[in-house]
């Protein structure tokens, strides 16, 4: 029997089952408790991991082109940029259709085309991002095209630019390109053409082709006015070329000089290549 005051066998069978059930919960608990710390500390590992291996602006080069410098009316207008890892170690690049992104503006600023656009309307990216894996000295290449048409409606001659950005990534130098009324010609000249006057239309090209002996040695061939005749590539040595587009009227002088490599000891003369160019509209 059981007197006043004392706890019976089963209230006391009660509390000890009592006791050990709270243990398990204290033990439970403890190892949750333990596993979402090195959880946490494993997300943690996974993300400073995930941020080592993405590449930094200085880890990549960034190049931007249009396949010509002036497109004739309704000609496609194929643009490409090529991302390269120019470090020594592996690292990552997030993609997607916002990553990179190619947007065209004309000459007021004006944004006219994005690689988002749809049936050439404005349209909305998706918005995700994919990682992408870059080896040393490997590039990733992404290139889109535009039929120079805003919905059905072909876009007015002018100058316009190219400008793409990749996330994470300092954004490349723009490029620009001329829409012209016709189909643009392209006028080559050699040193015999110094001195002389040419006329060209906006979106035409101009081609200068110099070579010497070896003991010459061409600068880069320069416009006096950019604005008017633009410069898209040049090189300089004992052969030589530039390549310059119109891109508003007005007029512009080519130049280049032909330095003897022994200067000053053998006091050659330089030679001065000049030729000015009119463009019209």
């Amino acid at each position: 029997m059981t007197m006043p005051g004392q706890p019976s066998a089963r209230s006391g069978h009660r509390t000890e089952r009592g006791a050990r059930l709270a243990g398990v919960v204290l033990i439970v608990c403890s190892l949750f408790s333990a596993a979402g710390v090195a959880a946490a500390g494993g997300q943690a590992k996974v993300s400073a991991s995930l941020a080592r291996a993405s590449c930094s602006s200085s880890e990549l080069r960034e190049v931007t082109s249009t396949n010509l410098a002036s497109y004739g009316p309704g000609a496609l207008v194929k643009m490409t940029v090529s991302i390269t890892n120019i470090s020594s170690a592996t690292c990552s690049i997030t993609v997607g259709p916002t990553s990179p992104s190619f947007v065209v503006t004309n000459s007021r600023g004006s944004e006219i085309w994005n690689n988002c656009f749809a049936d050439d309307r404005p349209g909305a990216c998706a918005m995700y991002l994919a990682v992408r894996s870059l080896k040393p000295r490997t590039a990733f290449t992404e290139t889109f095209t535009w039929d120079q048409k805003i919905g059905v409606a072909r876009v007015p001659v002018g100058v316009y630019q190219l400008t793409v950005r990749a996330d994470g990534i300092s954004t490349s130098q723009a490029v620009k390109f001329v829409i012209a009324a016709s189909a643009p010609r392209t006028l080559t000249l050699t040193q015999a053409a110094s001195g002389h006057r040419y006329s060209l239309r906006v979106g035409d090209r101009l081609v200068v082709k110099f070579s010497g002996p070896s003991s010459y040695s061409w600068t880069l061939p320069v416009s006096s006015n950019q604005a008017v005749l633009l410069r898209r590539s040049g090189s300089s040595g004992s052969t030589t070329t530039g390549t310059f587009v119109a891109t508003a009227q007005g007029t512009s002088r080519v130049t280049a000089i032909d330095n003897p490599k022994c200067y000053p000891q053998c006091a050659s003369p330089s030679r001065l290549f000049t030729a000015t160019v009119a463009v019209t509209g």
